[in-house]
């Protein structure tokens, strides 16, 4: 089943699961080992929006790659689905989104 998101859908959008506003540092590893450091806006199990402190340079539109998240040393896969200069949207890889959520779940009852 379906769970409704707070935000309207644009009829392109084909998301699964539910946002959540959440605050985390998060490093994207992008093209030749280099990272880009990024704060999350909202995350869910299927994908996270994230502000990004540099700008952008290039498409990274479509690139798989990895990410971890702030006090984590645990990698998981995503694919970049969407950027502007300063903005990105991250899949996560299915196969480990019930570990990402396990993860997020101890890091925030931390804080």
């Amino acid at each position: 089943m379906r769970k409704h998101t707070s935000q309207p859908q644009s009829p392109d959008e084909k998301r699964s699961c539910e946002r959540i506003p959440v605050r985390q540092n998060i490093k994207l590893q992008i093209e030749g080992g280099a990272y880009l450091e990024c704060t999350s806006t909202d995350i869910s199990l299927g994908g996270i929006a994230l502000t990004c402190k540099a700008k952008i340079q290039g498409n990274l539109q479509g690139l798989k790659t990895r990410f971890s998240l702030e006090n984590s040393s645990e990698k998981f896969n995503c694919t970049i689905v969407r950027q502007n200069s300063s903005h990105i949207a991250i899949e996560i890889d299915r196969k480990q989104a019930a570990l990402f959520g396990k993860l997020l779940s101890r890091l925030l009852l931390v804080h």
